[in-house]
């Protein structure tokens, strides 16, 4: 049996690098869970986000 593996990764905003977050996630998880994570953990909807 594997064990499970998490990832810890630290965002930053461009705008602000001063502004951070810490973000703990399964290995399992998808690139679309990340960036929800992401999005979420700086109190943001994920439909807010817009490309630039």
């Amino acid at each position: 049996m594997s064990r499970a593996t998490t990832h810890i990764l630290r965002a930053v905003l461009e705008d602000d690098p001063t502004v951070a977050r810490d973000i703990e996630i399964d290995s399992e998880k998808s690139l679309s869970d990340l960036a929800k994570g992401i999005v979420e953990a700086f109190g943001f909807e994920f439909d807010q986000i817009r490309p630039k």
